[in-house]
């Protein structure tokens, strides 16, 4: 072999030792948004990165068995090179120099080059690397039995849940999805509100116990058709004499369709929970045990509240506009210059009442407009001005605006 064509099959070889180092730097740093774009630009390319990521150790014994050989051969070519160039006496100083250049060549440059152009480089790399895999598959399947067979004494059980993605790695993941215009701005926001479900009470969503609706069933039953045709509400909790001799909810629907038929005959058991039970373990139990009401009792056992399935979806949905409530039971005038507006109703509603547009690309209400806008929750009486309106909050909850004044300036 001339000293020349050793050269030319020496770059050759370093070349591979960089495509193989290269490749899986590239390859494992995808991220599943990443993957997805490279799918939908070449979508064999797309599906071959995938069966790489899918198979992660044939894959990285694929990469291992490509590098040894290559930089085996490499090392081999260059100790000829030294040989036939310098002798004996200069094998030495070339191994090193060379050793530092197949370092340098194959493997720094390769991956700081991979790592700022992951999606290029996987592209370009997983189709041949694929081939190789196949073209190798005796010697794999060699290798993976050893491997097996050692780490059967190293490892004596499988790490379980290792492949499972924390709360932090999917809120990051969900940030990563609307930056990248994956995911909707409602769609990450509606994803961070559920990771959030496990870290609130229910205290916090439910409806006190001051400010429920609930019926008397001392009362004569007319008042509460009359109530539950006024209210709209699913369910109405019964009482008798006082709040605190609550005796269960009925179910509006079951109860109209059911007439003249005995209250007593138609309440439920109630469902009681503490109101420090967290949100997400609520909204399992509902789901186990076909619930959708709930009533929150405190420390001392005395009723706190009342939850609804209801509640904890629009934790995480949003809150639900209110098909029966009419533009003009929620908005109301006071003079000429100023409204009073439930902060449940729509802007497309809203706007349609005031002289200045709102406008959101994640919010459909007025609550979450303002919410969007001020970053936090308002404290009461907190204002603030847009365009040629003053808002004011007159009522809040812990966790949701209810009222808002809107006054145009003058």
């Amino acid at each position: 072999m001339s000293l020349l064509s050793s050269l030319i099959l020496l770059l050759v070889l370093l070349f591979f030792s960089g495509f193989f180092s290269g490749a899986e730097t590239a390859i494992f740093s995808l991220s599943k948004i990443e993957r997805r774009r490279i799918k939908n630009k070449h979508p064999f390319i797309g599906t071959t990165v995938d069966y790489l990521l899918d198979h992660p150790r044939r894959t990285l014994i694929t990469i291992l068995i490509g590098n040894m050989m290559v930089n085996t051969m490499a090392i081999a070519i260059a100790t000829y090179f030294a040989i036939a160039l310098l002798g004996i006496a200069g094998v030495s100083i070339i191994i090193v120099i060379f050793t530092l250049i197949l370092l340098f060549v194959g493997e720094i440059l390769p991956k700081v080059f991979a790592i700022r152009n992951n999606t290029l480089i996987a592209e370009f790399s997983a189709v041949p690397l694929n081939w190789f895999a196949k073209l190798i598959f005796p010697l794999r399947w060699i290798v993976r039995q050893i491997t097996d067979y050692v780490l059967s004494f190293l490892v004596k059980e499988k790490l379980k849940g290792a492949d499972r993605l924390s709360e932090q790695e999917l809120r990051t993941l969900a940030q990563i999805g609307k930056e990248e215009g994956v995911l909707k701005a409602k769609e990450e926001q509606m994803i961070a509100r559920l990771l959030d479900l496990g870290n609130r009470s229910v205290d916090e969503i439910m409806t006190p116990k001051t400010e429920f609706i609930a019926f008397d069933i001392n009362d004569h039953p007319d008042k509460l058709v009359d109530l539950i045709q006024r209210s709209h509400f699913s369910f109405i909790p019964i009482y008798q004499d006082t709040l605190d001799n609550f005796l269960g909810v009925l179910s509006t629907q079951e109860y109209m369709l059911n007439l003249p038929k005995k209250i007593q005959d138609l309440i439920r058991t109630p469902y009681y929970i503490p109101e420090t039970k967290p949100i997400d373990e609520l909204l399992e139990e509902f789901r186990l045990k076909s619930e959708r009401f709930a009533v929150c009792v405190d420390e001392h056992g005395g009723i706190a509240g009342l939850v609804t399935l209801e509640d904890v979806v629009e934790e995480i949905f949003g809150e639900f506009y209110d098909e029966y409530a009419k533009v003009e039971e929620l908005v109301t005038e006071k003079g000429s210059h100023e409204l009073v507006v439930q902060a449940k109703i729509s802007l497309h509603d809203l706007n349609q009442k005031l002289s200045c547009t709102l406008r959101s690309e994640s919010s459909e209400t007025l609550s979450g407009w303002i919410l969007e806008r001020l970053g936090k929750i308002p404290a009461i009486n907190e204002s603030f001005d847009y365009k040629d309106c003053h808002f004011q909050v007159l009522e809040v909850t812990k966790r949701r605006i209810v009222r808002v004044s809107i006054r145009r300036k003058i």
